[in-house]
């Protein structure tokens, strides 16, 4: 068996090591999540999959695969993710808690590989857990994991490190079957959720570091026209199926003004992560223009800094613009939905920035931070225990979002608080009156 870096057998320390790790992040991934065992589902997109879905109800069929592959499902098309929660329904029925456990599994799936991809790439295991971590139990994670509706985005993401980690394999020992393993990993991505678009361009930046492959930049580019074409494929699937049904007229400015606004407010969140929500309303023609321009000039100096010490600190480069590329579909350049932003768009990305937080402070000190943001993790995993909670939670943070206040009027309806519901369908109104819901 080869060692990480596949070149030569590890030996019995690096084996104890890896083996410790990888122990110690499934147990601080499950250890951040766990309460979401007991939440219950949402009457929020998880009826569109689950709870209202009269297909998914069916279980895992002949007739409900072909329905996945041949349906477009809340003006998207993501078969395989359809297709998980059929299975989970056969499995678990509609108790949430086996929903829950799938997504919890998955997420901590993907810590491993990620682990696994990194260590194998830059031989740093200790830095290479510390990413894992960051990754496993950051607070913008919850949103993703917490939330059963957002099984694409796990499903998308743990193909795409799959993909990552396959094709670590395949740089360092080229061959058809290693290509083909890749490729056969990138379209189950793009089958779970067209998140997955950049990943082409992502294993370019990992050409430069930690590969350090040798080479041509033109070998390297045509090595990926074939992965480039199915992302292109997938864009216009989406397109196409979102066409006149979730894409949102926004003039462009404003939509390039909210793009600046929200990479900057990522950056901000990965810092200082308070006042997560389930929803940020966009702001439209109110977006704050001179704002958005000191956000694009901080994004521009951090750009060409990154491509300044690039032979310096190859990491910070890989990093910031895998975090740049990753937010490129979600960022709001086409406006899909009413949302500036959601945390969920956050899930792969945040894997560059985590890149560069632990190859640029100390491993204890990294240690620290993860540490910190477990606790926080754990925090916000208690704000979706149920839809009360959770909408209550976004009144309070975004206290302008007519969407939270109707949500949250809907919500108090239902548990028999009639006179505080009016009163949040009074905000909303105020908010947005010309809003038919």
């Amino acid at each position: 068996m080869l060692d990480w870096a596949g070149l030569r057998r590890p030996n019995s320390s690096e084996i104890r090591s890896g083996t410790l790790a990888a122990f110690g992040l499934a147990a601080v991934t499950f250890l951040a999540f766990w309460p979401a065992l007991t939440h219950g589902f949402l009457h929020f997109d998880d009826d569109l999959y689950v709870t209202g879905n009269a297909m998914v109800q069916g279980g895992l069929t002949p007739s409900g695969v072909l329905w996945a592959f041949t349906s477009v499902h809340a003006s998207n098309w993501y078969p395989l993710t359809l297709i998980s929660h059929m299975l989970d329904v056969t499995l678990f029925g509609l108790s949430p808690a086996g929903h829950h456990l799938v997504n919890i599994g998955l997420h901590m799936a993907s810590v491993l590989i990620l682990y696994a991809a990194l260590r194998r790439m830059t031989k740093d295991g200790p830095r290479s857990a510390a990413v894992a971590a960051l990754f496993a139990v950051h607070p913008l994670q919850v949103e993703s994991v917490a939330w059963i509706a957002e099984r694409k985005n796990l499903l998308c993401g743990f193909f795409c490190l799959a993909a990552v980690y396959l094709y670590a394999r395949y740089a360092q020992r080229p061959s058809r079957r290693a290509y083909a393993a890749v490729s056969a990993a990138f379209c189950a991505a793009l089958l779970s959720k067209p998140a997955a678009v950049p990943l082409p361009l992502c294993l370019l930046l990992l050409d430069v570091w930690p590969l350090r492959r040798a080479d041509t930049w033109k070998k390297l580019v045509l090595e990926k026209l074939p992965w480039a074409a199915l992302s292109a494929a997938s864009c216009v699937v989406t397109f196409a199926v979102a066409s006149g049904r979730s894409i949102v007229d926004v003039p462009l400015p404003a939509r390039l003004a909210n793009a600046a606004l929200s990479y900057a407010a990522y950056l901000k969140k990965f810092v200082w992560h308070s006042g997560l929500v389930v929803f940020y309303p966009h702001p439209g023609l109110t977006v704050g223009y001179a704002r958005a321009f000191v956000a694009a000039a901080v994004l521009a100096g951090l750009a060409a800094w990154a491509l300044h010490v690039r032979r310096r600190k190859p990491y910070f480069a890989v990093g910031f613009f895998w975090f740049l590329f990753f937010l490129l579909p979600a960022i709001g350049l086409i406006q899909v939905g009413q949302q500036a932003m959601a945390d969920r768009y956050a899930y792969l990305a945040l894997i560059g920035l985590a890149i560069v937080a632990a190859w640029s402070i100390p491993t204890p000190v990294a240690a620290g931070l993860v540490v910190v943001m477990l606790f926080a993790c754990s925090r916000q995993v208690g704000y979706w225990n149920d839809p009360l909670t959770l909408f209550s939670r976004a009144v309070e943070v975004e206290g302008g979002s007519a969407l939270a206040h109707t949500n949250y009027c809907y919500e108090l309806f239902l548990a028999g608080r009639d006179g505080e519901a009016q009163a949040q369908c009074r905000a909303a109104l105020a908010i947005d009156a010309d809003d038919p819901n």
